[in-house]
């Protein structure tokens, strides 16, 4: 929705999602700034889809956790233990929405498998990998023990990160200890290792090992105490994950509650290069025409006049065929349901078409300029500086080139090179010439909206003054401005008109609000 700011506010004035700094309302939520869009959770092996407006994400990995080591039957005298599996790597990495591309395959490591009961080691965990990206390793498996009256054995090695921004080693497992002798027995075995997102096995005394718990953890050794319980197998290791934070433009959504600036819009620059069906549009934020949603485009994107296609380098066009001599109007696009923002062309000055080459997906639209496809089949070129359009090459009006003969004092309706379908602020060159300045000269000149009433041109009235009380010939120049209907058209009228005056009329550009001013 829309809505009109307090009048007189003071620095600092906060009104809804806005901040006065002492010239402007700006808003107090980062429209074009990164923010999280979700957090996705992998347990098990697959594709991994970027959401449509992701732009960054940070990836964690965890390998999967080493199996405890199993423990054989002891004697009368003596007792066995296993000793723990190691936590799984850990790697975590900032990657790009380009390097990751449309897709990247996930691979879950593995929880190690325990060794059958009785003097077996522990299995080690399965390497977690993001494509080729960067990977975690498995823990290693716990090493078993031989019965014995006094024995122990160290805990096995944590995997490692590989590949990422940050990579660390995991917790390794507890050693095992058995004793016996002086009327004392005792067995226990090694602890899994554990780590942030996994708790290990918990040692034992005289039971199978444990399982590790969450996500890379390790299992406990199993403990055999003496002849009462038999071969015992370790605990299992638990399986590694991924995790994907994801962030984009936060713009993409518009806050819960926030209010839209009326019609704001920065940035999307058009540019063409003159010679090639080929145009860009800068990054840059706009209200959508409804002022319901903002628009972002996170980066710059070129598109050319060919039919719509999703994507950098492929076609604008909303419906039909691209011709030449003739207008498009630029819009930026978005589909609410995604949040996937697109550019296109139409020759419609309202709203493109959506449901002939755009998807019907796309609702939202907000017109930010338009161009010219020219004889040769290429975008004419010009260079825009704000809502300012400037031809590279100024667009003359009449014949001679651009020469317009004893024009007459009579109001005369006049075609400019700018967009129609709205109104435009010409910015025309103007030229009075004559061979007998005292005679010939054209006095004022005067180019005025169609919209207004025709009034004669005079010394208080004139877009240009050009005269010369001279007998040589005599020339004048300067820039001025017109607003246009939306057929491209204004009015001009001369005070003074003879056989050897000569109106000379250019289009050097055209100034268009793109929207700010509905």
């Amino acid at each position: 929705m829309a809505f009109d700011f307090p009048t007189s506010p003071t620095i600092g004035q906060v009104y809804q999602s806005y901040t006065w700094d002492g010239e402007k309302w700006v808003l107090t939520f980062a429209a074009n700034a990164a923010g999280l869009i979700a957090i996705k959770v992998f347990t098990t092996s697959g594709p991994y889809v970027p959401s449509p407006n992701m732009t960054s994400c940070i990836v964690e990995a965890v390998g999967g956790g080493g199996a405890g080591g199993s423990a054989p039957v002891g004697t009368a005298t003596t007792s066995s233990a296993g000793s723990g599996g190691g936590y799984g790597g850990f790697t975590r990495k900032t990657i790009s929405a380009a390097v990751i591309g449309a897709s990247q395959p996930i691979t879950i490591g593995a929880g190690g498998v325990p060794g059958a009961a009785g003097n077996f080691p522990g299995g080690s965990g399965g390497t977690t990998s993001f494509g080729a990206l960067c990977s975690a390793t498995g823990g290693a498996g716990g090493p078993s023990a031989n019965a014995g009256a006094v024995a122990s054995n160290p805990g096995a090695a944590g995997g490692a990160g590989v590949g990422g921004d940050f990579n660390a080693v995991g917790a390794p497992g507890g050693g095992s200890a058995v004793y016996s002798g002086g009327g004392i027995a005792a067995a226990m075995s090694g602890y899994g290792g554990s780590g942030p997102y996994g708790g290990g096995g918990l040692p034992q005394s005289n039971a199978a090992g444990q399982a590790g718990a969450g996500f890379g953890a390790g299992g406990s050794g199993a403990a055999s105490f003496q002849t009462t319980l038999g071969n015992l197998q370790g605990g299992a290791g638990a399986p590694g994950v991924v995790i994907i934070t994801e962030f984009g433009l936060i713009a993409n959504a518009a806050p819960s509650g926030a209010v839209v600036l009326r019609n704001y819009l920065s940035g999307l620059t058009l540019a063409t290069a003159g010679a090639t069906s080929t145009f860009t549009v800068a990054a840059g934020v706009a209200a959508d025409s409804t002022n319901a949603d903002l628009i972002a485009l996170p980066s710059s994107i070129a598109k050319t006049y060919g039919p719509w296609s999703l994507g950098s380098g492929n076609g604008a066009l909303d419906t039909g065929a691209a011709a030449v001599n003739t207008w498009y109007h630029v819009y930026l696009i978005k589909r609410p349901d995604t949040g996937a923002v697109e550019v296109a062309t139409s020759l419609s000055a309202s709203a493109p078409t959506f449901g002939v080459n755009i998807p019907a997906a796309y609702t939202l639209s907000r017109r930010i300029g338009a161009m010219k496809i020219n004889a040769t089949s290429a975008w004419a070129k010009f260079t825009q500086t704000g809502d300012t359009f400037i031809w590279e090459t100024p667009v003359q009006i009449g014949a001679g080139p651009g020469t317009i003969p004893n024009p007459g004092t009579a109001a005369v309706t006049r075609t400019a090179e700018t967009p129609p379908g709205i109104v435009t602020r010409a910015i025309m060159s103007i030229l009075g010439a004559t061979t007998n300045a005292s005679t010939d000269s054209p006095g004022a000149i005067l180019l005025s909206d169609l919209a207004m009433a025709d009034i004669a041109p005079g010394p208080n009235n004139f877009s240009f003054y050009c005269y010369s009380a001279a007998t040589t010939g005599f020339q004048l120049g300067a820039i001025a401005e017109v607003n246009t209907n939306t057929s491209s058209q204004f009015r001009s009228r001369l005070q003074l008109s003879a056989a050897n005056t000569n109106l000379y009329l250019s289009t050097v550009g055209w100034k268009d609000a793109r929207g700010r001013d509905a």
